[in-house]
């Protein structure tokens, strides 16, 4: 699972690149990235969730 830090890390991202469609580019990519990365975490609590009120 990634850490907060590497979520945050992804979403705060900004290339040093000065072409502005490669940086949009990237910046959505390590967006999508990111909130994968948060769901897959969300999904993985709900999962332990479920199983410690069970």
């Amino acid at each position: 699972m990634p850490d907060i830090e590497e979520i945050v890390a992804a979403v705060c991202y900004e290339p040093d690149d000065n072409n502005n469609n490669e940086i949009e580019s990237e910046i959505e990519i390590k967006t999508i990235e990111a909130l994968e990365s948060c769901e897959k975490l969300i999904k993985f609590r709900i999962k332990n969730l479920k199983l410690m009120t069970n």
